[in-house]
């Protein structure tokens, strides 16, 4: 089952080194509101430190950025590509509702010796879609990761498929606080955006 995981990652990889034109219009299973409401309450919630949350769609394109605090420097700004990175890999990993991985899932696979050992390193971010600016337009609505497949491979707890409807539609992806506090939050708002 991994495997075939494994395969759709590296052709969303493949896509993301071959496609220089953003979509003019990116389907989404999260909107940037629904996705800042539902990062809001689930940090409420989990009473965590404040995070970033990503949405990208089936094509692993990112559609939707947001994060919990009132500006910009209340939440690590590392975490806004780790969190892009953590809904790549939970939705390339998902083919349905009966394979369905989040990050977290990975963990043990990928320690010395695991099955998995590596896995993280075959797939690194671009990092001139992950940083691209304006800054002042990340986590916004207008947020230059829409519409890039910014790729990576995280293999710790953040990272949630989006199912509606009985099928995988997405993946969500949020960072800012320890890696099980980042997969209950993420769980969470993948729930919501059900």
């Amino acid at each position: 089952m991994l495997s075939a995981g494994l395969m759709t990652v590296a052709a969303g990889a493949a896509l993301a080194a071959s496609d220089h034109n953003k979509p003019k219009n990116v389907s989404c299973p999260a909107t940037h509101a629904g996705l800042r409401a539902a990062l809001i309450s689930a940090v409420k919630t989990h009473k965590t430190q404040n995070m970033w949350a990503v949405a990208v769609n089936r094509g692993g394109v990112v559609c939707a950025v947001a994060y919990s605090g009132g500006k910009l420097s209340d939440q690590w700004l590392l975490s806004r590509q780790i969190a892009a990175a953590k809904a790549f890999t939970a939705n390339g990993l998902s083919n349905s509702p009966a394979q369905k991985f989040t990050t977290a899932q990975l963990y043990d696979a990928v320690q010395p010796g695991g099955p998995l050992y590596g896995l993280a390193a075959g797939n690194p971010v671009d990092p001139d879609k992950a940083y691209d600016g304006p800054q002042s337009r990340w986590g916004t609505a207008r947020d230059p990761m829409i519409g890039e497949i910014v790729g990576g491979t995280i293999t710790f707890g953040g990272g949630t498929p989006i199912q509606k409807g009985g099928q995988i539609v997405g993946g969500v992806g949020v960072s800012g606080d320890s890696a099980d506090e980042d997969q209950l939050v993420s769980d969470m708002v993948a729930r919501t955006l059900k």
